[in-house]
């Protein structure tokens, strides 16, 4: 009977995560919410991408929001600073 292979890491890592996600990310958003009191988080990188699977299950009182420009705004926002310094 043939053996079956392992699906490769990133599937692995990817199906915990979606599992095991919303949980550790509630403790982590709990922790900066009762330390930071914000108005709204905005998510951005690897998560905003998948925000769908992550944020309707993240049990936070404060308003959680994916970044329109997902896992470039960080990038975008760097050059934008970068040229509002260089004028």
């Amino acid at each position: 009977m043939p053996r079956s292979t392992p699906p490769p890491p990133s599937v692995r890592s990817s199906t915990w995560a979606i599992r095991s996600g919303p949980k550790r990310l509630t403790k982590y958003y709990s922790l900066m919410e009762f330390y930071l009191d914000p108005q709204l988080f905005v998510v951005g990188g690897g998560v905003s991408r998948v925000s769908e699977k992550f944020l309707p299950y993240i049990d936070i009182k404060t308003p959680i929001v994916a970044a329109k420009l997902h896992n470039e705004a960080g990038i975008i926002g760097a050059a934008y600073y970068a040229s509002t310094k260089m004028k």
